[in-house]
């Protein structure tokens, strides 16, 4: 039967309707900026020390090595999907186990550690050569599943957690350069969901399946501190980055029978106090990160969703929204532009947070990528954080004080503001310039209008470290 034209029209419209309707929701503006598919779920991340790098680990028993060093920038928020990162050559690494559950970066050499398990040999650590893609060394002791690894600061040590609810529990700490244990934390019961190394190195934090939060000292193997889950457990731990506090959360039921969960806790570790609870209002959290500045704490679990929060001022900032699964695990690239999160739907997701995370302004690095560093920034004068656009800045594609002149262009952007008056409206401060010139005396008199010619930034993202010198217009290699 021939269909006419006119009722193939109205079906092709109805169809239409019926799958625009079903994208039809919500959206995150930050929505799958990046991912990369894995074969199975997705239960590890780590990044390099210089952020370049992203290893990712996969119960489909590969481990992914990703260069990431384009997405040190802010991504374009019209778009939802960005790109896929350029897989290294070293990539993918096999394990010949049952499936990676864990991976972490050294933090002084390019070598990763994983954890994995073998029936027959139990819980086993392997660590890579992520130069070449080589197999170091096998570490087995643990008797279970190897969850959670994490390195210390000066890299001679990590520590691994293993054992689910019904497996044999296992915190070790091992030395990289004899290749074996240290010590083995005990004195517990239940499974090791999570473990941590506090940034100080002195401390070793883990979640028990016994509904403890456990903190040791690293050195003396002694208990310094108990969190109790009465009843329930803590999935997750993470000190914050002045090894004065640390987070935990899981599966939290003391609001009663049938209470919700999503609960994040702050405790104070010389006091052994509660000092913030924030509430996600989300399912069980499977996993925390602190930003490397302190300014955000991530929380992410069984509701799909990655909870960004303030833990200052016990309030949730921002959502990141597109996982299709439990997120299992979540981690803050060095300078805190990037979050990376992997989940049982298979995929790993790389966020820009850089705008929210209010990385400091004395770290060398254009954190909000409008082209000026630290105290050259306009943003570093508003309580000291480098967050983003102010309403003048220079890189708003606006013409902010009428005289027809867009951000670079304009005489006045030569100290960050595009507004009504010379310098801005930012005073000389006695004669000399407040902006990128300041070597040059004015003489106690307003900027000619004169522009500074390439002294300072094109408004092009830095790589994520410190600038070479002022900017010349060409994307920084990432070098001092």
């Amino acid at each position: 039967m021939k269909m006419k034209t006119s009722e193939f029209l109205i079906i092709f419209l109805m169809v239409t309707m019926i799958f625009s309707g079903c994208d039809d929701h919500e959206k995150d503006e930050r929505e799958m900026h990046a991912g990369f598919e894995h074969g199975g779920p997705v239960t590890g991340v780590a990044f390099s020390s210089d952020g370049f790098t992203l290893a990712t680990a996969s119960m489909d028993d590969t481990l992914h090595l990703l260069n990431v060093e384009d997405f040190h920038k802010n991504f374009d928020m019209e778009h939802d999907y960005v790109g896929v990162p350029e897989e290294l050559p070293a990539s993918p690494m096999i394990g010949l186990g049952s499936g990676f559950e864990s991976v972490a970066f050294a933090p002084d050499r390019p070598m990763i550690a994983a954890g994995n398990y073998t029936h027959g040999f139990g819980g086993m650590v392997q660590l890579w050569d992520t130069g070449e893609g080589s197999l170091i060394a096998e570490l087995y002791g643990p008797r279970s599943p190897v969850s959670s690894l994490d390195f210390s600061t000066d890299g001679k040590t990590f520590v691994s957690g293993a054992g689910g609810e019904l497996d044999f529990p296992d915190v070790d700490l091992w030395e990289v350069k004899r290749l074996e244990a240290a010590s083995s934390f005990d004195g517990y019961l239940g499974g090791v969901y999570d473990v941590d190394v506090s940034p100080d190195g002195r401390m070793i934090a883990a979640a028990l399946g016994n509904g403890l939060a456990r903190v040791w000292d690293a050195d003396l193997n002694e208990v310094l501190m108990d969190i109790v889950y009465e009843s329930h457990r803590p999935y997750a731990v993470a000190f914050s980055p002045d090894s004065n506090s640390i987070a935990t959360a899981g599966d939290d039921m003391e609001t009663g029978i049938g209470g919700h969960t999503g609960i994040v806790r702050i405790w104070d570790i010389a006091t052994r106090s509660l000092v913030a609870s924030l509430d996600t209002g989300a399912g069980h959290i499977r996993t925390l990160a602190f930003s490397p500045d302190g300014t955000l704490l991530a929380a992410a679990g069984e509701d799909h969703i990655i909870h960004l929060l303030d833990p200052d001022f016990s309030e949730e900032v921002e959502t990141l929204k597109g996982h299709a699964g439990v997120i299992n695990e979540i981690e803050f690239s060095p300078n805190g532009q990037i979050l990376a999160s992997g989940s049982d739907d298979h995929y790993l997701r790389i966020w820009y947070v850089g705008d929210l995370a209010g990385v400091n302004c004395s770290d060398g690095v254009d954190n909000d990528g409008d082209g000026w560093t630290d105290d050259l920034d306009p943003d570093c004068g508003e309580g000291n954080r480098e967050i983003g656009y102010s309403e003048y800045e220079c890189n708003d594609e606006e013409d902010n004080d009428g005289d027809s002149l867009v951000d670079a262009e304009d005489p006045e952007c030569e100290d960050g503001y595009d507004s009504e008056s010379p310098d801005g409206g930012v005073p000389d401060g006695g004669g000399e310039d407040a902006g990128p010139d300041a070597s040059a005396d004015d003489g106690g008199a307003d900027d000619s209008g004169a522009h500074d010619a390439g002294t300072h930034d094109s408004g092009s993202m830095d790589a994520g470290m410190k600038d070479a010198g002022p900017d010349s217009g060409a994307f920084d290699a990432g070098t001092d």
